[in-house]
Protein backbone atom coordinates (compact mmCIF):
# COMPACT_ATOMS: atom_id res chain seq x y z
CA UNK A 1 0.00 0.00 0.00
CA UNK A 2 1.51 3.58 -1.26
CA UNK A 3 1.78 5.88 1.38
CA UNK A 4 2.02 9.96 0.27
CA UNK A 5 4.86 11.67 2.09
CA UNK A 6 4.92 14.45 -0.14
CA UNK A 7 1.76 16.01 -1.39
CA UNK A 8 2.26 18.33 -4.88
CA UNK A 9 1.78 21.50 -2.20
CA UNK A 10 4.74 19.96 -0.40
CA UNK A 11 6.80 19.17 -3.51
CA UNK A 12 6.33 22.24 -4.80
CA UNK A 13 7.63 24.08 -1.40
CA UNK A 14 10.49 22.02 -1.44
CA UNK A 15 11.41 22.75 -5.09
CA UNK A 16 11.05 26.20 -4.32
CA UNK A 17 13.58 26.03 -1.11
CA UNK A 18 15.74 24.13 -3.48
CA UNK A 19 15.94 26.53 -6.11
CA UNK A 20 16.51 29.61 -3.75
CA UNK A 21 19.39 26.72 -2.28
CA UNK A 22 21.07 26.78 -6.08
CA UNK A 23 21.10 30.79 -6.53
CA UNK A 24 22.55 31.09 -3.03
CA UNK A 25 25.37 28.80 -3.63
CA UNK A 26 26.04 30.55 -7.09
CA UNK A 27 25.46 34.20 -6.57
CA UNK A 28 26.94 35.51 -9.42
CA UNK A 29 26.35 32.61 -11.98
CA UNK A 30 24.32 34.30 -14.81
CA UNK A 31 23.74 31.14 -16.34
CA UNK A 32 22.78 27.49 -14.40
CA UNK A 33 22.96 24.28 -16.32
CA UNK A 34 20.88 21.67 -15.13
CA UNK A 35 21.43 17.83 -16.38
CA UNK A 36 18.37 15.93 -15.88
CA UNK A 37 18.47 12.24 -14.85
CA UNK A 38 15.49 10.73 -16.88
CA UNK A 39 12.27 10.00 -16.61
CA UNK A 40 11.53 11.67 -13.41
CA UNK A 41 14.35 14.37 -12.94
CA UNK A 42 13.27 16.05 -16.10
CA UNK A 43 9.84 16.20 -14.09
CA UNK A 44 11.72 17.94 -11.39
CA UNK A 45 13.78 20.16 -14.07
CA UNK A 46 11.21 21.30 -15.83
CA UNK A 47 9.66 22.41 -12.30
CA UNK A 48 12.85 24.39 -11.32
CA UNK A 49 13.48 26.10 -14.38
CA UNK A 50 11.13 28.70 -13.88
CA UNK A 51 11.76 29.28 -9.92
CA UNK A 52 15.35 29.75 -11.49
CA UNK A 53 14.24 32.02 -14.23
CA UNK A 54 11.45 34.05 -12.32
CA UNK A 55 14.84 35.15 -10.12
CA UNK A 56 16.63 36.39 -13.01
CA UNK A 57 18.85 33.64 -13.85
CA UNK A 58 18.80 32.12 -17.61
CA UNK A 59 18.61 28.28 -17.37
CA UNK A 60 20.00 25.51 -19.67
CA UNK A 61 18.48 21.90 -19.54
CA UNK A 62 20.41 18.69 -20.51
CA UNK A 63 19.47 15.05 -20.44
CA UNK A 64 21.56 12.90 -18.50
CA UNK A 65 23.05 10.20 -21.04
CA UNK A 66 22.79 12.75 -23.89
CA UNK A 67 26.02 14.59 -25.20
CA UNK A 68 25.94 17.40 -22.85
CA UNK A 69 27.90 20.35 -23.93
CA UNK A 70 29.98 21.82 -20.31
CA UNK A 71 30.71 25.55 -20.27
CA UNK A 72 33.53 26.31 -18.00
CA UNK A 73 31.23 29.49 -16.24
CA UNK A 74 28.16 27.23 -16.14
CA UNK A 75 27.63 25.61 -12.28
CA UNK A 76 25.87 22.38 -13.34
CA UNK A 77 23.55 21.04 -10.95
CA UNK A 78 22.20 16.90 -11.65
CA UNK A 79 19.00 16.57 -11.00
CA UNK A 80 16.57 13.38 -10.13
CA UNK A 81 14.11 12.36 -7.44
CA UNK A 82 15.36 9.90 -5.62
CA UNK A 83 18.63 9.12 -4.48
CA UNK A 84 19.29 5.67 -2.85
CA UNK A 85 22.37 3.57 -3.70
CA UNK A 86 24.17 6.37 -5.32
CA UNK A 87 24.27 4.32 -8.98
CA UNK A 88 21.73 6.21 -11.30
CA UNK A 89 23.58 9.51 -10.44
CA UNK A 90 27.05 7.99 -10.56
CA UNK A 91 26.65 7.05 -13.94
CA UNK A 92 24.87 10.24 -15.14
CA UNK A 93 28.24 12.27 -13.41
CA UNK A 94 30.68 9.77 -14.58
CA UNK A 95 29.12 10.39 -18.39
CA UNK A 96 29.59 14.10 -18.21
CA UNK A 97 33.07 14.14 -19.56
CA UNK A 98 35.45 16.10 -19.77
CA UNK A 99 36.52 19.76 -19.21
CA UNK A 100 36.01 21.43 -15.67
CA UNK A 101 32.53 23.34 -15.75
CA UNK A 102 32.43 25.51 -12.79
CA UNK A 103 31.22 23.44 -10.38
CA UNK A 104 29.19 20.16 -10.62
CA UNK A 105 26.29 19.42 -7.65
CA UNK A 106 23.30 17.21 -7.13
CA UNK A 107 19.76 18.23 -6.38
CA UNK A 108 17.29 15.58 -5.33
CA UNK A 109 14.32 15.42 -3.96
CA UNK A 110 14.41 12.58 -1.66
CA UNK A 111 17.97 11.39 -0.09
CA UNK A 112 17.07 7.71 0.95
CA UNK A 113 20.59 7.67 2.74
CA UNK A 114 21.43 3.88 1.00
CA UNK A 115 24.29 4.79 -0.17
CA UNK A 116 26.79 1.63 -1.76
CA UNK A 117 28.62 4.61 -4.61
CA UNK A 118 30.41 8.09 -3.49
CA UNK A 119 27.77 10.36 -4.55
CA UNK A 120 26.26 13.07 -2.26
CA UNK A 121 23.34 15.07 -2.93
CA UNK A 122 24.16 18.70 -2.20
CA UNK A 123 20.95 20.00 -2.55
CA UNK A 124 17.81 18.02 -0.74
CA UNK A 125 14.03 18.12 -0.83
CA UNK A 126 13.85 15.50 2.02
CA UNK A 127 15.71 13.00 3.86
CA UNK A 128 13.97 10.04 4.80
CA UNK A 129 15.21 6.48 6.82
CA UNK A 130 13.87 3.80 4.92
CA UNK A 131 14.35 -0.22 4.72
CA UNK A 132 15.72 -1.48 1.60
CA UNK A 133 12.93 -3.40 0.82
CA UNK A 134 10.72 0.26 0.77
CA UNK A 135 10.47 1.57 -2.98
CA UNK A 136 10.12 5.62 -2.53
CA UNK A 137 8.63 6.94 -6.38
CA UNK A 138 7.77 10.45 -7.58
CA UNK A 139 4.67 10.49 -9.36
CA UNK A 140 3.10 12.92 -12.02
CA UNK A 141 -0.50 13.23 -10.53
CA UNK A 142 -3.64 15.83 -10.85
CA UNK A 143 -5.63 17.12 -14.12
CA UNK A 144 -2.95 16.68 -16.51
CA UNK A 145 -0.32 15.27 -14.89
CA UNK A 146 0.75 19.28 -13.57
CA UNK A 147 1.55 18.20 -9.94
CA UNK A 148 4.09 15.77 -8.24
CA UNK A 149 3.68 13.48 -5.84
CA UNK A 150 5.82 11.39 -3.53
CA UNK A 151 5.07 8.10 -2.49
CA UNK A 152 6.44 5.74 -0.20
CA UNK A 153 5.99 2.30 -1.36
Amino acid sequence: MAVEILSPHQVEVCLRRLALQVLERYPEAPTLHLVAVPPQGLLLTERLQPELEARGRSVRVSIAGAAVPLAPDEPLVVVDDVLNTGRTLYRALHQLGEGPPSGIQVLVLVDRGHRQWPVAADFVGLRLATTLQQYIRVAATGQGGQSLTAYLD
